[in-house]
């Protein structure tokens, strides 16, 4: 039997849904909505902001200490996939601030241990496959290198 698009669009819908529940800040009760499964577009587009972030940090001398990297990729998800209001920067150094404040707060604790476990591994393969893809594009870019330098030395004479 074939595959119909109103299968499909009911298959994709589940990334549309919110889940929403209470939590206390400054001693009065807030609500916090989230996506609970993540849109592989949206978290492309995560990643690209991600990526953006680690470029500028490095262009600004912004040291980031290997072991933040998974709680910076948390904080990235909950920009993303929550209903929280975030500044606009685009700074490095800006971001890496208000990654500093966010991530002590209980609000940051709760949210990273309400997404599906299934979602953050989701972010983190795709990660995974993009560092893996930009590793083999440059050491293809290497060997295209080589051989173009080589080819030069070759039939320069």
């Amino acid at each position: 039997m074939a595959v119909s698009i109103k299968e499909i669009k009911e298959e994709v819908s589940v990334y549309d849904e919110m889940v929403s529940f209470e939590v206390e800040l400054n001693n009065e009760e807030r609500e916090i909505k989230f996506y609970p499964y993540f849109k592989p577009t949206k978290i492309n587009k995560m990643i690209e902001e991600l990526s953006r972030f680690f470029a500028n940090a490095e262009k600004e001398k912004i040291h980031i200490p290997e072991e933040k990297h998974p709680e910076i990729v948390m904080y990235f998800i909950i920009r993303h996939f929550t209903d929280l209001k975030f500044g606009a920067a685009k700074k490095a150094k800006t971001i890496f601030q208000e990654f500093n404040i966010v991530i002590n707060s209980s609000v940051f604790k709760i949210l990273s241990e309400s997404f599906p476990k299934s979602s953050v591994e989701e972010v983190f393969e795709r990660i995974n496959e993009v560092v893996a893809n930009t590793d083999k594009l440059i050491s293809m870019q290497s060997v295209v290198n080589t051989m173009s330098n080589e080819f030069a030395a070759k039939y320069k004479k």
